[in-house]
C-alpha cells in the first residue's frame, strides 16, 4: 500500500452560503496542452491500483467495498466531532465558497493538517498565494492523499468542466474530502478547503 501511495503523490508533485462567485480562472479557457495534462494526471491516477479503483466512485462505495481508513468513525460520531459545514465539506464532499475560510490568504510558516484525524497533509512552503479565495499548494505531504473522480462544484464558476470529471483530493487515513486537482493560472496546483485543515504554526 506504501508503494501505491507513493506513486500517487508523485503524480502530484506538479500538481456555508452567499451569492454565486466568479470562476476560478479569469479570461479565457487554459490551453490545451494544460487540460491534456490533467486529464493525463487522472488517467496516471485512476490506473494506480485496485486501490484507488475502489475510491474512483467515491467514499461511500470504497467503505462498501471493504476499504477501510485508519481513522473510521460512525456518521453520527463524525458529527459530533466536526461543525456542520465542516461536516458537510470534509464528510459529504462539498466546497466552500470562497474567503469563507481565513486560511486561503494564511501567509506564516508551519503545516496544514487533516481537521478529520490531524494528518499533516500540506507544509506552507508549498502554498502558493493566488486570489481565489481558497488554499493552494502545489504538493502534499507523502503518502497523505488519495484520489478520485468528482463533479465540477458550482463554486467553481464551471472551471475544469471542459475537462470532464475533476481529480479529487481526500485524506489518506480517515477519507475525508479536501479539495481537488486544478488546472490554475498556467499550473496544476492542489485547491484545498480551508474548513477541511487545522493549521499550526512553526517550521514547515
Amino acid at each position: 500500500m506504501g508503494g501505491l501511495l507513493a506513486a500517487v503523490n508523485a503524480s502530484h508533485s506538479r500538481s456555508s452560503n452567499a451569492s454565486a462567485p466568479p470562476p476560478i480562472c479569469q479570461g479565457k479557457a487554459a490551453k490545451r496542452g494544460k487540460a491534456m495534462t490533467q486529464q493525463a494526471i487522472a488517467r496516471r491516477s485512476f490506473l494506480a491500483g485496485g486501490a484507488l479503483a475502489a475510491l474512483a466512485t467515491g467514499r461511500a462505495a470504497a467503505e462498501d467495498a471493504g476499504f477501510r481508513f485508519e481513522v473510521s468513525h460512525s456518521p453520527a460520531d463524525w458529527h459530533d466531532l466536526l461543525s456542520p459545514t465542516e461536516y458537510e465539506v470534509l464528510r459529504e464532499g462539498r466546497t466552500e465558497w470562497p474567503r469563507s475560510s481565513a486560511l486561503w490568504d494564511e501567509t506564516r510558516a508551519g503545516v496544514y493538517h487533516c481537521k478529520g484525524c490531524a494528518l499533516a497533509v500540506f507544509d506552507s512552503r508549498r502554498k502558493v498565494p493566488v486570489d481565489k479565495g481558497w488554499a493552494f499548494f502545489s504538493a502534499a505531504r507523502e503518502n497523505t492523499l488519495l484520489t478520485a473522480a468528482d463533479e465540477v462544484p458550482a463554486q467553481y464558476g464551471g472551471m475544469g468542466a471542459e475537462t470532464g470529471p475533476l481529480i479529487e483530493v481526500h485524506c489518506r487515513r480517515c477519507g475525508s474530502h479536501l479539495g481537488h486537482i486544478l488546472l490554475v493560472e498556467d499550473d496544476i496546483l492542489h485547491c484545498i478547503n480551508g474548513v477541511a485543515l487545522t493549521f499550526k504554526p512553526g517550521v514547515a
